[in-house]
């Protein structure tokens, strides 16, 4: 946890987001977690096709079958990339009513972040990417930007070896920095 594989898959969603012309017409973002929440996950896709949140207007029906019939009928008409955050373990989209790449004819793209490589390998990924720690350079870098320009950490006898500490004690890991 804590090497950027949110930042990534955030900065992904806002390119398709801001890009005038894409394939896709439903971008949908859920955050998953490691206690898998089907109801909120169905809840999260719902909201990107025009339905409401409980109570707040016309929603998904409450039946668990007709809520997943429903939005699989709604996301097999459409073209769409769903972007899966902090997956622990494999969800069941079947389940969930999110039609697979293959059931709607590769109209479906779906992107995940996990720390697991196992999910990787059991969600068939296509393409699995690696967000590796920070090197100690790099690490020095974002720790320096972080701080501030006005803060000159090369400079000072005194701060330096402290930043140095700090940075050490951080591991690679942006998040901490």
């Amino acid at each position: 946890g804590g090497v950027g594989k949110t930042t990534y898959l955030t900065k992904f969603n806002n390119e398709f987001l801001e890009a005038q012309a894409n394939d896709f017409e439903v971008i949908i973002w859920v955050t998953v977690t490691k206690d898998v929440n089907i109801t909120k996950i169905q809840e999260d896709i719902s909201v990107r096709l025009g339905f409401s949140r409980p109570g707040q207007g016309p929603t998904l029906p409450g039946n668990e079958a007709d809520r997943r019939d429903a939005l699989y009928q709604a996301l097999s008409r459409k073209k769409f990339l769903l972007l899966l955050d902090d997956l622990w373990e494999e969800p069941d989209l079947e389940k969930t009513g999110i039609p697979g790449p293959r059931e709607n004819e590769s109209k479906a793209k779906v992107v995940f972040t996990t720390r697991s490589k196992e999910v990787c390998v059991k969600m068939e990924a296509q393409k699995m990417l690696r967000v590796n720690f920070l090197d100690e350079e790099e690490s020095w870098e974002l720790f320096s930007l972080k701080v501030g320009a006005e803060v000159d950490l090369n400079s000072s006898p005194s701060l330096r070896p402290l930043a140095k500490t700090v940075i050490s004690g951080c591991g690679g890991l942006p998040l901490a920095l």
